[in-house]
């Protein structure tokens, strides 16, 4: 297989346009690049500067202030048209697994959950 080069940011908040992001194949997001989290005007504006991107794939994953992704799903999916969204799926790219969820087992919305709230279906994902 050939080198891939793999690019990843996260914590972004509304700053991409700022970013000078380096060149590479797949470009990731992991979360909380929304500021407020709950308007689908940042959503569209995030959505064209990936579009802008010259990574062939882009991968974007939720964070806990990417706030519409939790309450409104659907549309704010249908808005991400520029990238592959990854909750709690994955895909495969140029010969690599990737996998994506919003949670961690240690935490939920950024708080961390006991093992017993866990397992207990508290998630309720």
């Amino acid at each position: 297989m050939p080198p891939v080069r793999i690019v990843c940011i996260s914590d972004t908040h509304g700053q991409h346009a700022k970013l000078s992001v380096p060149a590479g194949d797949v470009l990731i997001h992991a979360g909380d690049f929304m500021a407020f989290g709950d308007t689908p005007k940042e959503i569209v504006d995030f959505n064209h500067w990936l579009g802008k991107q010259p990574h062939r794939f882009k991968v974007v994953i939720a964070g806990n202030h990417d706030l519409m992704f939790e309450r409104h799903p659907g549309a704010a999916k249908e808005l991400l048209s520029n990238a592959i969204y990854l909750e709690n799926s994955g895909t495969e790219l140029l010969g690599l697994k990737f996998w994506g969820s919003l949670f961690s087992p240690n935490s939920i919305i950024g708080h961390s959950m006991s093992p017993a709230a866990l397992q207990s279906g508290a998630i309720g994902r």
